[in-house]
């Protein structure tokens, strides 16, 4: 059984830090609540904003263009879906190509708003 290198509780089952490697007990388990000496580690740089010209500077944002990679990919996997959906009706061609937009519309469209939906709520 291992103390706690704060307060001298024993623990059953130790968290170790990560940054200077002590074991600690639940309550002194984060660097802050134990004073670690390499908190200096665990600490997100300060952002800095550059004052130029006595204007407060924002840094710069990447704006992406319009068709990147995952819209193609959206583009492709709304074609295969589409595709996947019409394949029973290939022995007909008049009939695959209706059977083909109609799904790319119906599915389709669901389909785009459902990948679209993940990407939003992941922002």
């Amino acid at each position: 059984m291992a103390r706690c290198e704060f307060c001298g509780v024993e623990a059953d089952f130790p968290f170790i830090c990560s940054y200077c490697r002590r074991p600690y007990c639940v309550g002194h388990r984060l660097p802050e609540a134990h004073e670690c000496p390499n908190i200096i580690f665990a600490r997100p740089p300060d952002h800095v904003r550059k004052i130029f010209e006595g204007r407060l500077e924002e840094p710069a944002r990447h704006v992406r263009p319009v068709l990147t990679s995952e819209l193609k990919q959206l583009l492709l996997a709304w074609l295969v879906l589409g595709f996947c959906f019409s394949v029973n009706s290939l022995t007909a061609p008049q009939l695959f190509i209706t059977t083909l937009l109609i799904s790319l519309g119906t599915l389709g469209l669901g389909f785009i708003g459902h990948e679209l939906a993940h990407r939003y709520v992941a922002r």
